[in-house]
Protein backbone atom coordinates (compact mmCIF):
# COMPACT_ATOMS: atom_id res chain seq x y z
CA UNK A 1 0.00 0.00 0.00
CA UNK A 2 2.78 2.46 0.77
CA UNK A 3 4.16 1.44 -2.53
CA UNK A 4 1.09 2.44 -4.31
CA UNK A 5 0.63 5.55 -2.13
CA UNK A 6 4.41 6.91 -2.86
CA UNK A 7 3.87 5.97 -6.67
CA UNK A 8 0.94 7.79 -7.11
CA UNK A 9 2.78 10.64 -4.79
CA UNK A 10 5.07 11.11 -7.93
CA UNK A 11 2.97 10.06 -10.99
CA UNK A 12 0.86 13.43 -9.22
CA UNK A 13 4.00 15.50 -8.82
CA UNK A 14 5.25 14.72 -12.46
CA UNK A 15 1.94 15.63 -14.00
CA UNK A 16 1.83 18.70 -12.12
CA UNK A 17 5.03 20.22 -12.41
CA UNK A 18 5.17 19.14 -16.37
CA UNK A 19 1.61 20.88 -17.19
CA UNK A 20 2.23 23.67 -19.38
CA UNK A 21 0.39 25.66 -21.81
CA UNK A 22 1.74 27.65 -25.23
CA UNK A 23 0.94 30.79 -25.73
CA UNK A 24 1.54 32.46 -29.60
CA UNK A 25 2.06 36.08 -28.79
CA UNK A 26 1.32 37.90 -32.46
CA UNK A 27 1.13 41.09 -31.15
CA UNK A 28 4.22 41.51 -29.51
CA UNK A 29 6.93 41.91 -32.23
CA UNK A 30 9.85 42.80 -29.60
CA UNK A 31 11.08 39.98 -27.19
CA UNK A 32 9.60 39.14 -24.04
CA UNK A 33 11.62 38.96 -21.03
CA UNK A 34 11.26 35.40 -20.25
CA UNK A 35 13.16 32.45 -20.46
CA UNK A 36 10.41 30.25 -21.61
CA UNK A 37 10.00 32.66 -24.86
CA UNK A 38 11.14 32.00 -28.17
CA UNK A 39 10.83 32.60 -32.04
CA UNK A 40 8.62 30.00 -33.66
CA UNK A 41 6.81 30.11 -37.49
CA UNK A 42 3.37 31.06 -36.87
CA UNK A 43 1.04 28.14 -36.67
CA UNK A 44 -0.90 27.87 -39.51
CA UNK A 45 -3.40 25.01 -40.75
CA UNK A 46 -1.45 22.34 -42.49
CA UNK A 47 -1.91 22.33 -46.51
CA UNK A 48 -4.83 19.42 -47.81
CA UNK A 49 -3.32 16.02 -48.15
CA UNK A 50 -3.05 15.94 -51.82
CA UNK A 51 -1.11 18.72 -51.94
CA UNK A 52 1.61 17.66 -49.35
CA UNK A 53 1.83 14.68 -51.69
CA UNK A 54 2.38 16.41 -54.54
CA UNK A 55 4.82 18.92 -53.00
CA UNK A 56 6.45 16.11 -51.35
CA UNK A 57 7.06 13.91 -54.50
CA UNK A 58 8.20 16.69 -56.46
CA UNK A 59 10.76 17.38 -53.69
CA UNK A 60 11.43 13.48 -54.35
CA UNK A 61 11.64 14.00 -57.95
CA UNK A 62 14.33 16.92 -57.46
CA UNK A 63 16.37 14.77 -55.37
CA UNK A 64 16.99 12.21 -57.02
CA UNK A 65 17.84 14.46 -60.27
CA UNK A 66 20.32 16.59 -58.50
CA UNK A 67 21.93 13.13 -57.13
CA UNK A 68 21.87 11.79 -60.96
CA UNK A 69 23.22 14.79 -62.36
CA UNK A 70 25.73 15.73 -59.05
CA UNK A 71 23.91 19.28 -58.38
CA UNK A 72 24.50 20.27 -54.68
CA UNK A 73 21.08 21.87 -53.20
CA UNK A 74 20.71 25.11 -52.13
CA UNK A 75 20.80 25.57 -48.43
CA UNK A 76 17.30 26.55 -47.03
CA UNK A 77 17.87 29.39 -44.48
CA UNK A 78 17.62 28.50 -40.77
CA UNK A 79 14.23 28.59 -39.24
CA UNK A 80 12.62 28.30 -42.11
CA UNK A 81 9.53 26.28 -42.68
CA UNK A 82 7.92 24.24 -45.73
CA UNK A 83 5.14 26.35 -45.27
CA UNK A 84 6.72 29.16 -44.89
CA UNK A 85 4.88 32.13 -42.54
CA UNK A 86 5.59 34.34 -40.32
CA UNK A 87 7.41 34.33 -36.83
CA UNK A 88 6.19 34.92 -33.68
CA UNK A 89 7.39 34.07 -30.62
CA UNK A 90 6.05 31.24 -28.06
CA UNK A 91 5.86 31.57 -24.44
CA UNK A 92 5.36 28.30 -22.55
CA UNK A 93 3.56 28.67 -18.67
CA UNK A 94 2.92 26.54 -16.24
CA UNK A 95 -0.15 25.92 -15.69
CA UNK A 96 -1.31 23.07 -13.34
CA UNK A 97 -5.34 22.42 -13.27
CA UNK A 98 -6.46 22.91 -9.22
CA UNK A 99 -7.37 19.35 -8.56
CA UNK A 100 -3.42 18.48 -9.00
CA UNK A 101 -2.33 21.72 -6.66
CA UNK A 102 -5.16 20.40 -3.81
CA UNK A 103 -3.64 16.66 -4.34
CA UNK A 104 -0.11 17.82 -4.28
CA UNK A 105 -0.40 19.70 -1.24
CA UNK A 106 -2.28 16.85 1.18
CA UNK A 107 -0.19 13.99 -0.39
CA UNK A 108 3.10 14.99 -1.73
CA UNK A 109 6.27 12.85 -1.90
CA UNK A 110 7.13 14.99 0.84
CA UNK A 111 4.54 13.33 2.81
CA UNK A 112 5.34 9.84 1.84
CA UNK A 113 8.37 10.29 2.93
CA UNK A 114 7.40 11.73 6.12
CA UNK A 115 5.28 8.45 6.31
CA UNK A 116 8.14 6.07 5.77
CA UNK A 117 10.34 7.78 7.85
CA UNK A 118 8.02 7.63 11.20
CA UNK A 119 6.26 4.76 12.73
CA UNK A 120 2.60 4.71 13.07
CA UNK A 121 2.93 5.10 17.36
CA UNK A 122 3.80 8.99 16.65
CA UNK A 123 0.30 9.41 14.98
CA UNK A 124 -0.23 12.75 16.16
CA UNK A 125 3.40 13.88 15.92
CA UNK A 126 3.13 12.49 12.51
CA UNK A 127 -0.85 14.30 11.98
CA UNK A 128 0.87 17.85 13.31
CA UNK A 129 3.54 17.83 10.96
CA UNK A 130 2.31 16.54 7.75
CA UNK A 131 -0.74 19.84 8.39
CA UNK A 132 2.13 22.08 8.89
CA UNK A 133 3.95 20.87 5.83
CA UNK A 134 0.58 20.36 3.69
CA UNK A 135 0.17 24.36 4.95
CA UNK A 136 3.34 25.68 4.16
CA UNK A 137 2.99 23.88 0.27
CA UNK A 138 -0.26 25.66 0.19
CA UNK A 139 1.78 28.93 0.87
CA UNK A 140 4.15 28.67 -1.53
CA UNK A 141 2.50 27.22 -4.41
CA UNK A 142 0.51 31.00 -5.13
CA UNK A 143 4.13 32.42 -5.68
CA UNK A 144 4.87 30.23 -8.05
CA UNK A 145 1.70 30.49 -9.73
CA UNK A 146 2.14 34.08 -10.00
CA UNK A 147 5.58 34.60 -11.84
CA UNK A 148 6.22 37.16 -14.99
CA UNK A 149 5.36 34.47 -17.56
CA UNK A 150 1.85 35.23 -16.27
CA UNK A 151 2.21 38.63 -16.44
CA UNK A 152 3.63 38.61 -20.34
CA UNK A 153 -0.12 36.48 -20.92
CA UNK A 154 -2.73 38.71 -19.01
CA UNK A 155 -1.18 42.01 -18.20
CA UNK A 156 -4.68 44.08 -17.52
CA UNK A 157 -5.05 41.52 -14.71
CA UNK A 158 -2.11 41.62 -13.56
CA UNK A 159 -1.37 45.62 -13.49
CA UNK A 160 -4.09 45.85 -11.24
CA UNK A 161 -3.08 43.42 -8.34
CA UNK A 162 0.85 43.71 -8.56
CA UNK A 163 3.38 47.11 -8.03
CA UNK A 164 4.55 48.71 -11.27
CA UNK A 165 7.74 48.51 -9.26
CA UNK A 166 7.39 45.29 -9.57
CA UNK A 167 7.16 44.57 -12.60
Amino acid sequence: MTCLLIIAASLNTLFLFTHTKLYHLFLQPEPVASPHARFVSAPTNPPALASRLRTYAWGLFLTFWRFILGITPSSSPPGSSTYGGTRVQELEVWTPSEGEVMLFCVYSPVHAVLWMLWNAGNWIMMAAVMVGVSFQVRIVIPFFLSLPDHILVHPPIFLGTCLNDDL
